[in-house]
């Protein structure tokens, strides 16, 4: 119930933006109290009751992007620590998932049951796409991480996987088979690792993070919760990486501020 009420209470100062303040100090109660009610029942998931919990952790990640996005007209301060917090939690939310079969979550129907059915790539000719292309040179920044190769999963692998898997989420996101859920399943499918990086500045994660801006951009538009998300987070970025990294941010900074298609761009 206070997710709910957290997240309502966002919605409603962003339609009353004169009773914004008040709205906004409400919302920040009932996120403490579902987040401390969340984070003392971890132990306690199990099959009979992931679903009752698995809504509560959506809530609370969405108020946490919700927040990161509107920081500005909230009057909060905002950090990549709250842009991988919010990661983090989108991992929690997946990781709820795993306790009843993937077919008894798609028995519900609706947007759930679309967004965890198998996606399609429809048949096309995507690496020539400019964005596709773009990846490449990211793929190659990603590969000149070092790393310990005695470790399966250390940075040079984790940024790999990370591009890696972006190729594929706008893979789905040009094809003809409908995506609901867009891009904003993309951060669910990296390692852990690489969201820590994020937290810690890393600039290899945060170029990779910029292009993924630039690639959630106009999937903002109609939806408040996320509106603003990407030129948030780009500033973020942007202030956090020095002159020899800001060429790499290029692209898709100009992209998200723009508001340029990614495959309307020079790859």
């Amino acid at each position: 119930m206070h997710g709910l009420l957290a997240l309502s209470a966002l919605h409603y100062a962003y339609l009353h933006p004169q009773e914004q303040k008040k709205w906004d100090i409400i919302s920040v109660h009932h996120q403490s109290i579902a987040l401390r009610f969340f984070a003392l029942r971890l132990s306690a998931i199990n099959k009979d009751n992931c679903e009752a919990y698995f809504w509560l952790a959506t809530l609370i990640y969405l108020v946490s992007m919700c927040c990161v996005a509107h920081n500005e007209r909230l009057g909060r301060s905002v950090s990549l620590n709250e842009v991988s917090q919010s990661f983090m939690l989108l991992h929690g939310v997946r990781g709820i998932l795993s306790y009843q079969p993937i077919e008894v979550w798609r028995e519900h129907g609706g947007p759930l049951g679309s967004l965890l059915r198998t996606p399609v790539l429809s048949r096309r000719d995507y690496l020539s796409l400019p964005f596709q292309k773009r990846l490449d040179a990211v793929t190659v920044l990603a590969r000149e991480v070092p790393a310990m190769f005695s470790e399966v999963i250390n940075p040079q692998s984790v940024c790999v996987l990370a591009v890696e898997s972006m190729r594929r989420v706008h893979q789905l996101c040009k094809s003809n088979d409908e995506n609901p859920s867009g891009p904003w399943g993309w951060p669910s499918s990296l390692p852990p690792m690489f969201i820590e990086m994020i937290g810690n500045r890393h600039p290899t994660a945060l170029v990779i993070l910029a292009h993924y801006l630039a690639l959630t951009r106009p999937y903002e538009q109609g939806n408040w919760l996320f509106r603003g998300w990407s030129a948030t987070v780009m500033g973020l970025v942007d202030e956090a990486l020095d002159n020899n990294w800001q060429p790499w941010i290029h692209w898709p900074k100009r992209s998200v501020m723009e508001r340029i298609n990614i495959d309307d761009m020079e790859g």
